[in-house]
């Protein structure tokens, strides 16, 4: 291994080496003597009577000497160190993992191939890993071969959303310990910490595409109000083509123009018999956002029945649940899957199917205070100040009962298990003309209605947070076709594709089959992407550890002078030569 030079300014000591070579190149002039003999070596007298001032190299036992001996102390100048047995340097690579980072996929992996080469130009070896700025996935690559690191980052591919890289640098730094060296190859400056070594391999994009779908009220087709947006500094030009998957038919087409970082919205509806459409932007550098699928929404049907005495407080209850996608009437001949029931029939020491049960009698006289919730997702955000009743009922909380709403000191509303009691006579009280209870109302209904058995079927923004089991199957469909099985960890991935949700057992119905949509406006905006280079070293000291001096610097000072002092002495042989 080749030793590490900690002083190159030693260097210039090799300029002994062409001053002693122009030395030797001098030769004496001739010296005219006037000799009684001249006569008699006439013919042997040199030509040029003044000599030449430049001569042939004339290399010498001498000149050899002197030449060693500026080798040897240049050797010595610049303090060779030689890496310690055992020793090697970890070397972390964090990479930026947000979809942001796809069009700069290579530039990154360039970067990477560039800083291992100025790291393998130190000498010291190296243990490379090169790690995700996400926590989706483990280290991409960690060993000793930088051929086969890089090989291993080919295959890497930027899927995240916006993210906070500083976890994944945090951990980098523990490994990477006082020796180590960390490195971040992002896109976007404002990532990177003050103190961290880092490379910005980006550049502002003109990149225009959907910024979200927003569904309008239901009717027979369902339809959205779709955004497109302009994150360019000039104004743009789109073609919008819109196909029906499995149609021979012409895809409709249409041109939206769009000012410098502006929005324009247009509405969309799926015609009946049809599952899905699709839409598609002219394509630019980023294409995750250049195309959206609408799947035709199915969320999880719901049966539900009324058994309530009080007729006004039936059809208040009714007109709600008919509001809510999914939910139907149950048949006399069905098990209903949520039921509308009075206090008469409520046991609480029964655990039966889902239910709302409201109070059929009240308390001889009502309490004193004021009604106030307790913090609950039921009643987050919701004014129970306007709400009037005539007096609580006659129902008591379980101990295990989770309360939601106290009228002074008295229970007002509770969650037995999965039965929400409401402790007041509904047509003594103004419940139906405020907002409060019908919204805690339709979110206990959603809650039923999510845990409720069928397949889910809608158009999801990506990075979207999930009611389903973790570790269940799922199925993601990519625009180019490509199909890839993952482990479902509680969110929607970050790029667009269809998705399909399985139960991890054997169960044939799927949970979720529907359409993710990009919707992280944050990473289809380029303006602020750069490239940049800030690399920080690490502490001299430290790395002055893994090295240790040559051994044999007195030996060689020791030989310089012995070649100095042998240059002096000019055996007899080479003098008359030199004469």
């Amino acid at each position: 291994m080749l030793p590490h030079l900690s002083n190159m300014i030693g260097l210039w000591g090799l300029l002994g080496i062409p001053l002693i070579v122009a030395i030797h190149f001098l030769r004496h002039k001739t010296k005219e003597q006037l000799t009684s003999t001249m006569f008699l070596l006439e013919v042997l007298s040199p030509e040029d009577r003044t000599g030449r001032f430049w001569d042939r190299l004339r290399t010498s036992r001498t000149f050899w000497l002197q030449i060693l001996c500026v080798l040897l102390l240049t050797w010595v100048l610049v303090s060779p160190q030689w890496v310690r047995e055992n020793t090697s340097r970890p070397v972390i690579f964090v990479v930026d993992d947000s979809i942001s980072m796809s069009p700069f996929r290579q530039e990154a992996i360039q970067a990477v191939a560039k800083r291992m080469g100025e790291l393998d130009a130190s000498g010291i070896p190296s243990i490379w890993t090169i790690m995700p700025s996400s926590s989706r996935n483990t280290s991409i690559y960690r060993g000793t071969n930088a051929r086969e690191a890089l090989t291993a980052l080919g295959s890497w591919e930027p899927r995240s959303g916006t993210h906070d890289p500083a976890p994944a640098l945090r951990t980098a730094e523990a490994v990477a310990g006082k020796i180590g060296i960390t490195h971040f190859i992002t896109n976007n400056r404002e990532m990177v910490p003050p103190a961290q070594s880092a490379t910005g391999i980006g550049k502002p994009l003109d990149n225009t595409g959907f910024a979200g779908i927003t569904p309008q009220e239901q009717s027979a087709m369902p339809k959205w109000r779709i955004a497109v947006r302009n994150n360019a500094a000039t104004p743009q030009e789109r073609e919008l083509t819109v196909r029906i998957p499995g149609k021979e038919s012409k895809p409709s087409t249409r041109t939206l123009k769009l000012n410098p970082q502006s929005v324009v919205e247009f509405d969309m509806v799926l015609p009946n018999g049809v599952d899905s459409m699709e839409l598609t932007l002219t394509p630019d550098a980023f294409p995750e956002d250049d195309s959206l699928t609408l799947v035709r929404p199915q969320p999880h049907p719901v049966a539900f029945s009324i058994n309530l005495k009080d007729q006004a407080a039936a059809n208040s209850i009714l007109k709600l649940a008919q509001g809510i996608p999914g939910f139907r009437k149950a048949s006399p001949t069905e098990k209903p899957q949520l039921s509308i029931i009075s206090g008469s029939q409520y046991k609480p020491q029964q655990a039966p199917e889902p239910a709302i049960v409201l109070a059929a009698n009240s308390m001889s006289a009502p309490p004193q205070g004021s009604i106030t919730p307790e913090k609950h997702p039921l009643t987050e955000g919701l004014g129970w100040g306007s709400l009037l009743i005539a007096a609580p009922g006659d129902l008591t909380p379980e101990p295990m009962d989770t309360i939601l709403l106290w009228h002074g000191e008295t229970p007002l509303a509770w969650l037995h298990g999965n039965r929400l009691v409401l402790n007041w006579q509904w047509e003594k009280s103004n419940a139906d003309r405020i907002p409060a209870p019908l919204l805690a109302i339709r979110r206990f209904m959603g809650n039923v209605q999510d845990k409720a058995p069928g397949t889910l079927q809608d158009n999801v923004p990506s990075g979207t947070r999930l009611d389903f089991p973790h570790g269940s199957r799922m199925t993601v469909t990519r625009k180019d076709g490509s199909v890839r099985h993952d482990i479902f960890k509680g969110t929607t991935p970050g790029e667009s594709c269809l998705i399909r949700i399985d139960p991890s057992g054997d169960d044939a119905q799927p949970l979720f089959k529907g359409s993710v949509w990009f919707a992280d406006t944050r990473q289809s905006d380029f303006t602020r992407c750069c490239s940049f280079e800030q690399i920080i070293d690490k502490n001299a000291s430290l790395l002055e550890q893994m090295f240790e001096p040559d051994p044999f610097v007195l030996f060689w000072i020791f030989l310089a002078g012995c070649c100095m002092l042998g240059s002096w002495f000019t055996p007899a042989s080479e003098r008359r030569n030199q004469a």
